[in-house]
């Protein structure tokens, strides 16, 4: 039983879907350790941005003692918390991440996992998802 349980969750890979205004536009396989990683959007995908949706779904996220947050770019321009009742999902509403993404620079995009309850001592952890670039 408990290694038909290791098993399952051997196989199980975190992926990264990108939805810009609803619609599904990407979706990756994330290599946990990787620095190098690059979510390639194309241009005519992000005509009229409205909203960004990031969802995180995997082990990386399936843990109940920790709670998202998703940082964006290296000097932290925004951090924005994982939707209630759904573990991984991220809207991004915000002109400035707009801004920075239209202009085709790289956003980097980190995945910060904290305590569900503050008063657990478990260590936070930074993840590091990979680049999000216009092409």
């Amino acid at each position: 039983m408990l290694s038909q349980i290791a098993a399952q969750n051997e196989n199980e890979k975190d992926t990264i879907t990108i939805f810009i205004n609803t619609k599904k536009i990407a979706q990756y396989i994330f290599k946990p350790g990787e620095t190098t990683t690059t979510f390639p959007i194309k241009k005519a995908a992000a005509k009229n941005i409205k909203q960004i949706e990031l969802q995180v779904k995997g082990p990386i996220t399936s843990n109940v003692l920790y709670a998202g947050t998703l940082e964006i770019a290296e000097n932290n321009i925004l951090s924005i918390a994982e939707t209630k009742d759904k573990p991984g999902h991220f809207n991004i509403v915000n002109a400035t991440f707009n801004k920075l993404f239209l202009s085709g620079k790289k956003v980097p995009l980190y995945l910060m996992l904290n305590p569900a309850n503050p008063m657990m001592m478990i260590p936070s952890k930074r993840i590091f998802l990979g680049n999000l670039i216009m092409k």
